[in-house]
């Protein structure tokens, strides 16, 4: 275990420390204020003095991301601390510093700086330094360059790169062919987008599945729109969740397990205010549309069924 890691676990076993009185209890729960002066503050003032870096990842899917940066920016002049305290927010949504309150902007005063996606030849640098995950000489010389080309065709992600990478070895693997060719990439290119939307829906509740099933059905049959409301997706749930004998959720439910996605990045929304229609949501999916359907198919048994897999 590394030093920092054995120290952020001491912090946080500090500041989440029971009291030593078990007979000592509060008549009402402790304020977040509180919290932060009598618990937090002091444990980091002692464990670091020199100052707390908070890094929030994904900080566009925060839900209360304003008044988060707004306690964290007003630390020193709110609650007294008399070290630095510095935010650092990543995210991938490039117009996301518009929905920071100006109330915010103004005490956080925040630098911008953009990381542009990694390019094929750092890809393929990347890919070289995992060429000793492979026997010498099991891969052909077009197997990292058609990784890297994949890979930054899709945004540049390098952990896509190095997962596509492992895939085509297995797949190779399990062909019983001793080289891995650039046929073989292009096998596990079409896998891995259902084996990473697999991963992003690992745990979620079948309601959940069935909603984003609802969705692809909608998008199959409306090739012309990207976007559905809550209220069209809802109405195919309900139709999904009988044909797999299920008792659909309520609209509200269902309006939940939608915001759900949206925070791990599954879906997109939109919010439209006025207008002959009121208000409403819109959901788009964020993957491709038959990776995420066959994704759905091969982690849901009940849509196995359904579709006679």
């Amino acid at each position: 275990m590394s030093t920092y890691t054995s120290t952020f676990r001491k912090i946080a076993e500090q500041v989440n420390a029971k009291a030593e009185n078990p007979l000592d209890v509060p008549y009402q729960g402790l304020s977040a204020e509180h919290y932060r002066d009598q618990k937090l503050w002091p444990v980091v003032q002692r464990e670091f003095s020199g100052g707390l870096v908070v890094i929030i990842d994904e900080i566009d899917k925060h839900g209360e991301v304003n008044e988060v940066l707004y306690t964290l920016s007003r630390s020193q002049s709110k609650d007294d601390v008399d070290f630095p305290v510095l935010t650092i927010g990543i995210s991938n949504d490039i117009e996301f510093k518009g929905e920071i309150e100006s109330r915010v902007q103004s005490t956080l005063q925040p630098e911008h700086r953009t990381f542009t996606p990694y390019e094929e030849d750092q890809l393929i640098a990347i890919l070289e330094n995992r060429r000793d995950a492979f026997y010498d000489g099991v891969l052909d010389d077009e197997v990292i360059p058609t990784t890297a080309e994949l890979a930054a065709e899709e945004h540049g992600d390098a952990r896509r790169a190095v997962r596509l990478f492992r895939n085509a070895g297995e797949i190779a693997d399990e062909e019983g062919d001793d080289i891995v060719t650039a046929n073989h990439v292009f096998e596990a290119d079409e896998l891995v987008e259902v084996e990473l939307f697999m991963e992003m829906v690992k745990g979620t509740p079948l309601s959940g599945k069935l909603l984003l099933f609802a969705l692809t059905r909608l998008d199959r049959n409306n090739p012309e729109k990207e976007w559905f409301r809550t209220s069209e997706i809802h109405e195919v749930y309900q139709t999904v969740a009988r044909d797999v004998e299920v008792e659909p959720k309520g609209y509200n439910r269902a309006l939940e397990l939608l915001n759900k996605h949206v925070t791990t990045g599954v879906l997109e929304s939109k919010k439209k205010e006025g207008g002959d229609q009121g208000k409403f949501r819109s959901y788009s999916l964020q993957g491709d549309v038959e990776s995420t359907r066959t994704g759905l198919i091969n982690s849901t048994p009940e849509l196995q069924t359904l579709m006679g897999w």
